[in-house]
């Protein structure tokens, strides 16, 4: 019976300012079942960073397997923090670098394309985002060409009818006429009786 094939992988798990972590654990657990030529492949293994942050493991190359697996590589920095990252190994030695601000890659020989696995169930739907801040406001736009002459409008109603007016000033008094032309002489009248005055004054006289 064949022995399950491993092959040295050295993890490196570094901090933002690429330097290694020393005292961190390194847990490689296969994402399913692997099986190797009819026997099962051993799903887990670990180990402890040391002061450069490195641990070296030895694991099942992912490209012999017969499932399509790969590893899950969780590691537990020694302030309890957790990080997990997952690779399929080359049937080769590589190494593998991790940290929170690396896109980890497994550097070694190339090897052989793995079999393409199955494809994944569709995820749930996200939800909503929120809404976006307003833009900024839009440039004036260009002043638009003067319009052609409007039709002439209707004939507008009659005005209302309009106040009395004011009573006006009376005139000055005009200045007296001139006398007019003497008349000519009446003509003599005939005799009249004697007054009662008269023969009352010859009664007594």
């Amino acid at each position: 019976m064949s022995a399950i094939p491993t092959v040295p992988v050295t993890i490196r798990f570094v901090d933002t300012q690429g330097q290694g972590i020393p005292g961190a654990t390194v847990k490689a657990a296969l994402t399913c079942q692997e099986r190797y030529q009819g026997l099962d492949v051993p799903g887990q293994t670990a180990g402890l960073t040391d002061a450069q942050g490195e641990a070296v493991l030895a694991l099942f190359p992912n490209e012999l397997g017969s499932e399509g697996s790969s590893y899950a590589l969780s590691l537990v920095d020694p302030y309890g923090g957790t990080f997990v990252r997952f690779v399929a190994i080359p049937n080769s030695p590589c190494d593998v670098e991790l940290g929170a601000h690396v896109t980890t890659a497994v550097t070694g020989p190339q090897g052989l394309t793995g079999q393409k696995g199955e494809q994944g169930d569709k995820g749930e739907k996200g939800d909503k985002g929120d809404q976006g801040e307003r833009g900024p406001q839009g440039i004036q736009g260009v002043q638009g060409a003067k319009g052609d002459k409007g039709d002439k409008g209707d004939t507008g109603d009659q005005g209302e009818r309009g106040l009395q007016g004011l009573q006006g000033v009376q005139g000055v008094k005009g200045d007296k006429g001139d006398t007019g032309p003497k008349g000519d002489r009446g003509e003599q009248g005939p005799p009249g009786d004697m007054s009662k005055a008269r023969r009352l004054a010859i009664i007594f006289g």
